[in-house]
């Protein structure tokens, strides 16, 4: 990446030129342009130039990773804001909150919906401590050759926002269950769990009644694309919820009938119509008079046959679909061996609306321990003669175990319901990946007064740099 980035003294930021260049190996592959995102995005640029250029080389074949090219653009963004506000002398969390970018995409024109970037940055930096712990770089020697250090870093994300097709069933048994059929491939964080919460709650039926149908092959049930860009809770969840608000759509107009049927063999006179009724706890109910109700079960039985949702619902294109987030990090560098010693790690994430809290938080305690070998460990090493990796393996690739994480990471989920996302929910899989490099390399700057540009951040590369300022 090539960083150029012009502020006033003031830190008011007037340009940017950035050239990032990608290394895709020996097969087309559009990479450079995904790390555009966060730098276009994230920041009010006025004038603002990108360049992407994506290099063939004798490499094997390139693959994703989680937050595909994101975080690249991310380190690459926030390392130069973080120089550019020691530069001038000014915080680097005001700095950033000065510039932020709360509108929408410059170059589509399309709006951000409820954005939760300041929210992130500024709830990651109070949990931190941040105004009574930042200093001066290498201004706060607590042992000796042990150094201090916080950091911070922002994050914008396209992951999360949904694609098409979003389609799902909901059967409505008569006994008042309801089954979901999905296509959404469960590869462990809880898609389907959260398929039949979403169900549940669309539904007005107790959890506890929703199951979820095992199978999923599109010979047997609707499609929902891949489990992967973060995007089933806005694919398959959204087409589950349309689903779901098809049944209960129909589910209403019997009990309509009902309860108007029931009137008239009471010798009473009933006018009612379906939007006149809503279902809750399993219970169709009149909204003006809660007392007047009928068990979905007594509803569906009525029907004669079970109430069957469907949905094809077409994401719109209104939105430059954002997930938002800041990671801040507390560091002791010992410089007599090159190591750091992780002492806090915040983790603030605008999800939109957390349908299942509990996952979330473990897809960004996840998302955090992943960028965490990212940073300090993992590294692909390649045959220059073959073009070949020769530490395939995950004991030379060295992902990260449970001695090398924290003992706890603390997770800030901020709501800010999109009007896109299925009750203003965001994906999160991916975006957790993007924060944590630039974070920690601004904390190690902190401590020691070195700039890391480049990950892994490795002993033998700070002992390196340690050495120029000595």
């Amino acid at each position: 990446n090539e960083m150029k980035l012009g502020i006033n003294r003031d830190g008011t930021i007037q340009f940017g030129r950035f050239r990032v260049l990608a290394n895709v190996g020996a097969q087309r592959a559009g990479a450079a342009n995904g790390s555009w995102f966060n730098m276009q995005n994230l920041y009010k640029i006025p004038n603002l130039k990108l360049e992407a250029i994506d290099v063939f080389t004798n490499s094997y074949k390139s693959g994703p990773y989680r937050c595909v090219s994101h975080p690249n653009g991310t380190f690459a963004l926030e390392m130069t804001m973080d120089k550019a506000a020691y530069a001038i002398g000014m915080d680097p969390v005001e700095f950033r909150l000065k510039n932020l970018n709360e509108t929408g995409n410059p170059d589509t024109k399309k709006p951000f919906s409820n954005p939760g970037i300041r929210d992130c940055i500024v709830s990651a930096s109070n949990r931190l401590g941040w105004k009574e712990k930042w200093h001066a770089s290498r201004a706060r020697e607590v042992r000796p050759g042990i150094f201090h250090g916080i950091g911070l870093a922002a994050h914008a994300c396209s992951h999360g926002a949904g694609t098409n097709p979003a389609t799902g069933q909901v059967i409505v048994n008569p006994d008042g269950s309801a089954q979901c059929v999905s296509g959404c491939t469960e590869i462990g964080p809880g898609q389907r769990t959260e398929m039949a919460m979403i169900a549940a709650e669309a539904l007005g039926i107790p959890l506890t009644r929703v199951s979820i149908a095992t199978y999923v092959d599109t010979d047997n049930t609707t499609d929902t694309g891949g489990t992967n860009g973060s995007r089933q809770t806005n694919t398959g969840g959204r087409g589950i919820y349309e689903a779901a608000i098809d049944a209960k759509r129909q589910i209403l107009v019997y009990a309509a009938e009902r309860l108007v049927a029931d009137a008239k063999r009471r010798n009473q006179e009933l006018r009612l119509t379906a939007d006149q009724l809503d279902i809750r706890n399993g219970e169709v109910f009149v909204k003006t008079n809660a007392s007047m109700k009928v068990p979905v079960a007594t509803v569906v039985q009525g029907a004669g046959l079970p109430i069957l949702g469907r949905s094809l619902y077409r994401q719109d294109d209104d939105w430059e679909r954002t997930a938002w987030a800041a990671h801040a990090v507390e560091v002791e560098v010992d410089t007599g061996i090159g190591s750091v010693k992780i002492l806090k790690y915040v983790a603030a994430h605008d999800v939109g609306k957390a349908i299942n809290p509990f996952a979330v938080e473990q897809q960004i305690e996840g998302g955090v321990v992943m960028a965490l070998g990212a940073v300090f460990h993992e590294q692909l090493l390649i045959d220059a003669s073959t073009g070949l990796p020769i530490n395939a393996n995950m004991l030379d690739y060295r992902p990260p175990s449970i001695l090398d994480v924290p003992e706890s990471i603390d997770v800030v989920l901020i709501e800010k319901p999109k009007k896109y996302g299925v009750f203003g929910a965001h994906g999160i899989g991916e975006p957790p990946m993007g924060p944590g490099a630039p974070a920690i390399a601004s904390a190690v700057y902190n401590a020691t007064g070195v700039w890391i540009d480049s990950m892994p951040l490795t002993r033998e590369k700070l002992l390196t740099e340690l050495k120029k300022v000595r």
